[in-house]
This record gives C-alpha cells, structure tokens and sequence, in this order.
C-alpha cells in the first residue's frame, strides 16, 4: 500500500464532502429538486375542472365553503387565498397551479429524508440523492395526484415534512425540532386523518428520543399542536356565517365532531357508523402488525 496515495485519496473525498456541504451547492441541489417535477406538474395539469372531489374542494374553496367530511380546512383556506385574490374565469387555473406548487415540495423533501437517513457526504452521493428523489416525485401515481386539486398530494407533503422533522430531532434531540414535530401533526390532521394518524406516529416514535428542555418542551409540544389542530375552527366559524356552499350544518359540537372525524359519512352511505379516524387506526397498525 501506498501511505502518500490513500492520503491523496482521503484528502480529495474530504475536499469533496466540504464541496457539496457547502449553502449554495446545498442550495442548487434543493432547488433543482423542486424545480424539475414542479415545472413537469404545471406544463400537464389540468386546465379546468377535475374528476374526483375536485368540484367540491374547489367549489368550497372559492365561496369559503364547507367541504365533504373531514371537511380539509387547511387545503381549503389554502387554495381560497389565490382563487379569491383571481379573476373568477382564473379559478380552475388558481386552484391547480397552487395545487401543484405545494406538491413540488416532496422533491426536495424527498432528498432532505434521504440525507437525514444516510448522511449524505460527496457531491456523488448528494446528486444521486437529489436524482432519486426527484424520480420518485415523477411516479404516475404522484404525478397525477400533482396535476389537479384533491388532497392527498399535500398531506403527502406535510407528512414527508413530519418524516423530516422527526429524523433530525433524532439525531439533534433539540426543542425546536421538538415543538416543530407536534405543530406538524396537528396540521397533518386539518389536511386529511390518515395522513395525521401516520404523522402522529412518527412524532411519537420522534419523541422517544430525549428532548433538551425538559417538562417545557414538552407543554410547548403540546401547545403547538393544539395551535395547528385548531385550523379546523374553520368549519364551525364559517359554518355560522352560512356560506353558499355547505357540506351540512355543524351547529353544535355533535355535528362537528361527526364531520372531522369522518362519521358523517354514514348519514349519506353505507360505511360502518365508526369515526374514519378509529377505522384508518385499526387498518395502519393491523398492516404494521401482520409484517412485523
């Protein structure tokens, strides 16, 4: 063996690793990795109305309405914002063009997970990173949820952002990532319930980890949570002004409770008269049980 050569060899990948650690590479790499599918999302989405709940959500949203259960505050007041600010004829083009800039974030979320996991070091292993997650973020099944209104593309999104979160606070063990977990969970849930069930289990098994802090931490969790849960005072609170557009009546904690959790459903179909929320529970933790 040659000491001076593996010396070289070791000099050059601590030069590279240096290199690719570096904010702008850092940065390039996030924004190449949003850019590419985002760019692909809008150039093919739809350029009107949509299959699916599209008519619903975007309806709801345009009138700050009410949606069908679990009602979906967030995305709701979400695609409002630019559908109001346009021109009424822009509505179909507003809602998917915002639709398609919220999912564009699992690019680079993607790539955050992947460094999170395996500590990405060399510029080549950063780029095959950044390829493989804007890959993914081009899968059918993605790509069509990308193209047009509906809400599972941006739970999947704030639920990568949980997966994110919850890595670093593991290796950190730091408040803020602490809180920030929490906060993300209570959104997940106002976003869809399979998504928030799926997004409370990683804060959890993020919690496991000692938190620098001690019992305030954990209030502060727990505040944060409540804060972002309580988008769902949407519903009663524009329920009370009667907007045009209206899933149903949520006059009292009765039949609000039934339309977040999903159990409204059974008045309208043939669904079992449990919460979604408790049926969602059963299936993900009877799936996690039957591979273990």
């Amino acid at each position: 063996m040659n000491p001076t050569k593996n010396w070289r060899n070791r000099a050059i990948r601590q030069a590279d690793a240096q290199k690719a650690a570096s904010p702008p590479i850092a940065a390039a790499i996030l924004f190449a990795t949003y850019v590419l599918p985002t760019v692909t999302y809008l150039v093919t989405a739809a350029r009107g109305p949509y299959l699916g709940d599209w008519g619903d959500l975007v309806s709801s949203a345009s009138v700050l309405g009410i949606a069908h259960p679990t009602g979906y505050p967030t995305y709701l007041q979400t695609l409002g914002l630019p559908i109001l600010i346009l021109p009424q004829a822009w509505t179909a083009i507003a809602a998917n063009v915002t639709h398609a800039l919220i999912v564009g974030a699992v690019g680079p979320l993607g790539y955050l997970l992947l460094n999170e996991f395996f500590s990405l070091r060399s510029a080549r292993e950063k780029v095959l990173a950044a390829a493989g997650a804007a890959a993914a973020a081009l899968t059918p099944a993605l790509w069509r949820e990308a193209t047009s209104a509906e809400v599972y593309g941006p739970a999947l999104t704030l639920l990568l952002l949980s997966f994110v979160i919850a890595a670093r606070h593991l290796k950190r063990g730091d408040g803020p990532t602490f809180v920030l977990m929490f906060f993300l969970a209570g959104l997940t849930f106002t976003q869809h319930l399979t998504y928030g069930v799926l997004a409370s289990i990683t804060v959890a098994f993020g919690a496991s980890r000692k938190t620098k802090g001690g019992l305030p931490i954990y209030f502060a969790g727990a505040a944060a949570f409540i804060l972002a849960f309580s988008s769902d005072l949407y519903l009663p609170l524009r329920a009370a002004a009667a907007p045009p557009l209206s899933w149903s009546g949520i006059g009292d904690l009765g039949a609000f409770y039934a339309h977040v959790t999903g159990r409204q459903f059974s008045f309208h179909t043939q669904t079992p008269t449990s919460p979604i929320i408790i049926l969602r529970a059963k299936e993900i933790f009877g799936a996690i049980w039957a591979n273990l």
